[in-house]
């Protein structure tokens, strides 16, 4: 079950074990892959934990393309960070 996956990714990352949460927010968008709230969390995790831009820019383009809710914070965010990959051909 995808949700209960994603809430597991949310428990590790309270107790700051990073692998496990990468592993679980993975595992819970292979068993749904068009679940937008693991890829939005998963998102956040390359982009703050892990620095992992690149991917990080990846799932937010997806929570954005699906999503059902307009979310210009995240939107704008995205956009700032493609920026900065530009600039610094990242």
């Amino acid at each position: 079950m995808p949700q209960a996956l994603n809430l597991s990714g949310y428990l590790a990352q309270k107790k700051g074990e990073m692998n496990k949460v990468k592993s679980y927010y993975l595992k819970a968008i292979s068993h749904q892959s068009d679940y937008v709230l693991a890829h939005y969390n998963v998102a956040l995790l390359f982009d703050i934990y892990l620095q992992d831009i690149a991917k990080a820019i990846e799932h937010y383009q997806f929570y954005l393309a699906y999503s059902e809710q307009k979310d210009e914070n995240t939107k704008n965010w995205l956009e700032a960070l493609q920026v900065a990959m530009a600039a610094n051909n990242l």
